[in-house]
This record gives C-alpha cells, structure tokens and sequence, in this order.
C-alpha cells in the first residue's frame, strides 16, 4: 500500500475531501517522523511500534578479512511489528488457544507414538509413521529425554517415562 492509496481509504471511509484526507495522512507521518528524530518512541497499539536506537563507536572484526576493525557510532531506526496471532507460546513452551483446535507439534506427534509402544519404538518406525527426518526426530527424542518425558531401554529403543 502505498500513500496515495491510504488517503483514499480514508476519503472513502469519511467522507471528507481528498485535500482533508492527505492534509490528515500528511500530519499522521509528519508527527509520527518528528518523535522518531528527537529520539521518542512511537507505539500505534496492537499495529507496531516505532523507535530508534543508538549504537556507540566499539572495537570490531572485518569478518571478510579477519582484521580488527573500528565500528562508528550509528543510529538505526526499528519498526516492531505487532500481529494478533490464535497461539501465543508462554515461557515454558506451552501453547495457549483461542477456541480453535491446533494440530499437535512435531513433538507432541513423536510423543504420542512412543508412548504407545510398550516395548520400546526405534528411529526408523518413527520415521515412516510420522513424515519427518532422521534429524528432526533424533532432535526431539534429545529433547525430550532430557526433560524426562522418554527413556531409553535399549540402543536405539526408547518408551514413554
């Protein structure tokens, strides 16, 4: 989208002249622009966020040459961009829903497999019945046998804990 078409909405949506809606959009990115440069921070909320960070003069390495090299001191602008999203993680790793049914995680899908195996499931079954790689799965069965969800009960074997 760009400008042009922002004012057009908005003429469109109040019935205001063309001039009052770029007048409007105009004023909008000027105030928005002016608190930026004297160093504020602009949050539209549930949309984004706008601010500018400053960086001092530090030692650095020139990574093409392996040379050590001075970095100046910099002023980088940042824009966050706030989505409204049906699962947001916690910290530790769970999911939240918002009434929707979410499919189970590649994790949650290993889980459930191993589990049912009383004698002990190996990489190669788990491979065929779930879809995934070799590395995926041994990256999951690290997981969770670290937390202690599974355990190993032979080379290669493993079974719910």
């Amino acid at each position: 989208m760009v400008k042009s078409e922002l004012v057009d909405i908005l003429r469109d949506a109040t019935d205001i002249s063309k001039k009052k809606a770029q007048d409007v959009v105009d004023i909008l990115f000027e105030q928005i622009s002016d608190a930026i440069a004297r160093g504020h921070r602009v949050e539209l909320r549930d949309f984004c966020s706008f601010s500018v960070k400053d960086y001092k003069a530090s030692a650095g390495r020139n990574p093409k040459h392996s040379r050590k090299a001075q970095m100046k001191s910099s002023r980088k602008s940042q824009v966050a961009k706030k989505r409204k999203l049906s699962v947001k993680a916690n910290t530790k790793g769970a999911r939240k829903t918002t009434g929707q049914k979410q499919a189970p995680t590649a994790t949650e899908q290993v889980l459930k497999i191993i589990k049912r195996f009383k004698k002990g499931v190996d990489v190669p079954t788990l491979m065929k019945r779930t879809g995934f790689e070799d590395k995926k799965i041994r990256h999951i069965i690290y997981r969770a046998h670290k937390r202690g969800k599974i355990k190993r009960v032979g080379k290669g074997l493993y079974v719910g804990a």
